[in-house]
C-alpha cells in the first residue's frame, strides 16, 4: 500500500512540475518574417516582457519601428499583440501577431502576422538576450 501512495504522488509531483509555466520575464531578440504579394516583410526587434501571472506586456524596439506589446503565456505557450506606436513604414502600421512555444532549446519557434496581410502567416523565433 505504501508503494501505490509513494507511485501517486511522483506521478503528482511529475504533472506538477510539468505544468508550470515558463516565465518570459526579460529581454528578447525576435525575428521573423512574412511574404506577400507586396513582398516579405521582416520583424527584427528586441522586446522587453513584464509578466505578471498568466499576462505579459511591454514594448518592441526596431531600428525603423517601436511597437506595445500585451498578451499571455500558458506553461510554454506564449500569444502576444503588438501595436505600431512608431515607424517610418506608414504601410506596416497595425498590429503584429505572435503564436509561439519555448522548445528544449529554450528559443521560441512559432508563427506570426499582420493586420493589413490577414490571411498571410509567416515564421518567427525569439531567444533570450
Amino acid at each position: 500500500m505504501r508503494f501505490f501512495y509513494l507511485a501517486a504522488a511522483l506521478i503528482f509531483a511529475s504533472a506538477a512540475a510539468q505544468a508550470q509555466q515558463v516565465d518570459f520575464s526579460g529581454n528578447w531578440s525576435v525575428v521573423g518574417d512574412l511574404s506577400s504579394r507586396r513582398g516579405t516583410i521582416v520583424f527584427m526587434s528586441t522586446c522587453g516582457l513584464d509578466q505578471i501571472g498568466s499576462q505579459v506586456s511591454g514594448t518592441c524596439e526596431g531600428q525603423k519601428s517601436s511597437c506595445a506589446l500585451t498578451g499571455v503565456v500558458k506553461g510554454n505557450d506564449i500569444r502576444w499583440t503588438c501595436r505600431t506606436l512608431t515607424t517610418d513604414q506608414p504601410n506596416l502600421t497595425g498590429a503584429f501577431t505572435f503564436r509561439g512555444a519555448v522548445g528544449n532549446d529554450h528559443i521560441v519557434h512559432g508563427t506570426w502576422g499582420h493586420s493589413r496581410f490577414a490571411r498571410r502567416r509567416g515564421y518567427f523565433f525569439m531567444v533570450r538576450v
